[in-house]
């Protein structure tokens, strides 16, 4: 490789002489190309040396690089079977500090650790790399071992900018207590996830403690990963996408986005055990589970303070999960749009905002079919929340079945009252057409009960701000409603009664 810009590996069994910890080592050049003639053409290390890896590049330091590399039409093997699981050892192929990388068509068996890290040099932050442009696509990655005996994970991501994975096989991966198949997991707080698309593989057999796709970033800054792509995927067991992220939300959007995947029997479609993400997109994808317990979403936690999540877009998903518990929670969210999802399933309820203590604000559902028989509440929201910012619209609920979601914006409120004080002043009424359901609450005389709609067209509150009560009397007063209207923007006049209507 340092003799050539081509080299050909014919049909044959080739051991790497690493008679070093670096195995075969490049530290400097351009324009490397490697091909041979598919799983016939192997490369592997000599077994009974502890290399840290088949193949390994490394720039030397931060700010340079090694550039144009290919790998395609090869097999690496690796020796898991016979030396056992070593974490930091037994790479197949390790780069640090490489631009324009491509890997397709090969073949990644059994390797003690990864299969492919892309990373940062030995060391720590005093041996910083970057990498750019790596695309892995077209690729077969068998673990052959895991659960209590397998390597590492298929693929690392230590430090990256602009990366593709697409239409790779994962199979047989990984050790029960390693992360899973494709992880991003910066070691230091210099280290970048940008720009990376995981689009069209397939995942089975996963026996990490993480799941299928393992976003592991907290350890850097919430602006230093950015604009995941995660879309087109066969996801079959354990968890399909898992985030551990930042504890303290960013102002800069970190743009998750779950697409149009498949996940079969996952225990979690997503796992956000702790932390925040700020942009988080779950669209149009196929949940579906048969084993217990099986078939989740979960955003945030129960433990960190503050918005555990911001504009968070649930959306066109089909849910057939297997659960006693809620099928999607969401705890402390700002900005949540949940529309147009079909779920079943579950037997205590389908949606959760949260236990007492959560806080969520700015929350929309609407369009949703809530299908079958529970033994709670359809839609769960214990959580602290301001129903003048929520919308509840349009959603379907057989069986009778309730909610406790306050939203002023309602088509229907739930069992649960629903309601702020009438006392409050109108410009502190949602912009639209608003409604509140109230059980002996003073409204106009006494103790009330019935339906207020309130109608806010415009900030001139004195001039476009009216509420009318419907009241639920006897038939005595069956045809009454009350109306009044704004005076200013913190006055209300006094109610007056329309009779025979």
């Amino acid at each position: 490789m340092t003799a050539a810009s081509n080299v050909y590996v014919p049909a044959g069994t080739y051991c790497v002489d690493a008679g070093n910890s670096s195995g075969c080592l490049i530290t400097s050049g351009t324009g490397y190309n490697v091909y041979g003639d598919g799983e016939k053409s192997v490369i592997k290390r000599f077994s009974y040396n502890p290399a840290s890896s088949c193949i390994n590049f490394d720039s030397g330091s931060a700010s340079t690089f090694i550039d144009d590399v290919k790998f395609s039409n090869l097999k690496f093997l690796g020796d898991v079977a016979t030396l056992g699981h070593n974490e930091t050892y037994g790479h197949l192929l390790r780069m640090n500090g490489v631009r324009r990388v491509v890997i397709e068509k090969c073949f990644f068996e059994g390797p003690r650790s990864d299969a492919i890290l892309i990373g940062s040099g030995p060391g720590g932050p005093s041996s910083e790399r970057h990498n750019y442009d790596v695309v892995i696509r077209d690729c077969v990655f068998d673990g052959v071992l895991y659960g209590a005996t397998g390597g590492r994970n298929a693929i690392s991501f230590i430090d990256i900018d602009r990366a593709t994975i697409e239409g790779n096989v994962f199979r047989n991966w990984s050790r029960n207590d390693m992360p899973g198949c494709v992880c991003l997991e910066p070691d230091y707080s210099f280290g970048i996830i940008k720009n990376i698309t995981i689009s069209g593989n397939k995942f089975s057999n996963c026996g990490g403690n993480r799941g299928h796709v393992a976003i592991s970033v907290d350890t850097i800054a919430n602006a230093n990963w950015q604009s995941i792509i995660i879309t087109g995927n066969t996801f079959s067991s354990n968890n399909a996408v898992s985030l551990y992220c930042s504890v303290t939300l960013g102002t800069v959007a970190n743009s998750l986005l779950i697409a149009n995947n498949t996940m079969a029997d996952c225990v979690y479609a997503l796992s956000h055990p702790f932390g925040s993400v700020y942009g988080l997109s779950i669209l149009d994808n196929i949940i579906h589970s048969t084993t217990s317990t099986y078939g989740r979403i979960l955003i945030g936690d129960n433990t960190t303070t503050g918005w555990t999540s911001k504009n968070v877009d649930i959306v066109g998903n089909t849910i057939i999960s297997n659960v006693t518990v809620p099928v999607v929670a969401s705890n402390n969210v700002e900005v949540f749009n949940f529309k147009n999802n079909s779920m079943r399933g579950a037997t205590q309820s389908h949606l959760s905002l949260g236990i007492a203590g959560n806080t969520n604000r700015e929350v929309s559902i609407i369009g949703n079919q809530f299908i079958g028989a529970i033994s709670g509440n359809a839609v769960q929201a214990s959580s602290t929340s301001t129903a003048e910012t929520n919308i509840w619209l349009n959603n379907y609920l057989p069986n009778n079945e309730t909610h406790n979601f306050r939203a002023l914006q309602s088509d229907f409120v739930g069992t649960t009252l629903n309601y702020k004080p009438v006392t409050d002043a109108p410009n502190t009424y949602p912009y639209g057409v608003s409604e509140m359901r109230y059980e002996g609450v003073a409204i106009v005389s006494g103790s009330d009960t019935g339906m207020v709609e309130t109608r806010r067209l415009s900030s001139n509150a004195e001039t476009a701000t009216i509420q009318f009560f419907y009241p639920d009397y006897s038939a005595t007063y069956l045809d009454d409603i009350y109306f009044r209207k704004a005076i200013d923007a913190t006055t209300w006049a006094a109610w007056f009664r329309v009779t025979g209507v």
